[in-house]
């Protein structure tokens, strides 16, 4: 699921300005409020403890 938005960031010439990194959802290796926002799209059906 990575490799595919990253070949479309290299087609688009944005891939040094985007990271994608995989990580358990309720475990991320972020800092709080690292982020003004976070947007989540198709994964709340996934998972367990919302």
């Amino acid at each position: 699921m990575i490799n595919r938005p990253l070949e479309r960031a290299r087609r688009l010439g944005v891939d040094e300005h985007v990271e994608f990194r995989l990580a358990d959802i309720g475990d991320l290796p972020f800092e709080d409020g690292e982020f003004d926002m976070v947007l989540g799209e198709s994964v709340l059906a996934f998972i367990q403890d919302k």
